[in-house]
Formats: C-alpha cells, sequence, structure tokens
C-alpha cells in the first residue's frame, strides 16, 4: 500500500509540473533546394496557414507556394498572400496594330495591381519593390496605362 501512495503522490506530482508547464509545439520557417516549409511540431505545414499575420499556402509536400495564383488568391515571390487581393488574373491581349501585346494585372474584381507611386514610379506583382510600395497614390492594370500617366519603371 505504501508503494501505491507513492505511485499516486509521484502522478499528481508530475500532472501538476505539466499543468504548470504545458508542452509547446514549435513552428519554425525551414529552406532546403526545393524551397520553404513551415515545421509544426514533428511534421510540416499543409494547406493555408496564418503566420505572422500573412497567409501562406503549402503544397501536399509541405513546400510554400509563390508567384502564383491558390484557389483564387495571389501569393507573391514571398509566398504570402499580398494585400488581401483576390486572383490575378493576368491576361495578354494580342493586337494587330503597331503596339506590342499589352499584359493586364488585375485581381479578380478588375482592378489593377500595379501600384504608382508618390515619387512617380510604377511596381508590378512579382518585382523587386512591390511589397516594399506602400506610398500607393495610383493603381494601374496596365504598364503603358502607368506610363501613359506619367510614371516610369524603377532603375533597378
Amino acid at each position: 500500500m505504501k508503494n501505491f501512495k507513492k505511485l499516486v503522490a509521484s502522478f499528481v506530482m508530475c500532472m501538476s509540473l505539466l499543468a504548470i508547464n504545458p508542452i509547446v509545439a514549435h513552428a519554425e520557417w525551414r529552406q532546403d533546394s526545393n524551397g520553404w516549409w513551415n515545421t509544426e511540431g514533428s511534421s510540416w505545414s499543409v494547406g493555408w496557414r496564418q503566420i505572422d499575420g500573412k497567409w501562406y499556402y503549402f503544397n501536399a509536400d509541405g513546400y510554400m507556394a509563390h508567384d502564383t495564383t491558390i484557389e483564387g488568391y495571389y501569393l507573391n515571390s514571398n509566398g504570402a498572400w499580398i494585400n488581401n487581393v483576390a486572383a490575378q488574373n493576368s491576361t495578354s491581349y494580342n493586337s494587330n496594330s503597331s503596339s506590342s501585346a499589352s499584359k493586364q494585372y488585375v485581381d479578380s474584381n478588375g482592378q489593377g495591381l500595379i501600384k504608382g507611386s508618390k515619387s512617380k514610379i510604377y511596381h508590378v506583382p512579382n518585382s523587386k519593390y512591390y511589397d516594399k510600395t506602400t506610398n500607393v497614390v495610383q493603381w494601374f492594370k496596365t504598364v503603358e496605362e502607368a506610363e501613359n500617366a506619367g510614371y516610369r519603371a524603377p532603375e533597378k
């Protein structure tokens, strides 16, 4: 009986310690030659995950999707769903006139995704400074539209 009481007391103490210091599964970003993934304990993220306030999509192998549209939501080069903007329906229109094909950058509502900044520079989705451009003054659907409004491409 004495051993049983010690066993019960030990069990109660262990449970108390676990209640005070719960075991937490840690998540962290990892990268290999195939791309980025996010660990979830001893596994990896699959599907949509919100990490640090941004939404990411991980395929069945756990790798983060980027520069693509998933389930109607555009993911930038960093893999994040940008600006809560729905799908980027990039469509090329060819004309038989002397002008070249014009690529449209629009969301599912037909709103332009090209950012026109205060400094009169435009940035297309997936470009180097697109996500860093927060001082958007005007939105455009095509590069030609931005240039006709007096904006120029970034120098870098």
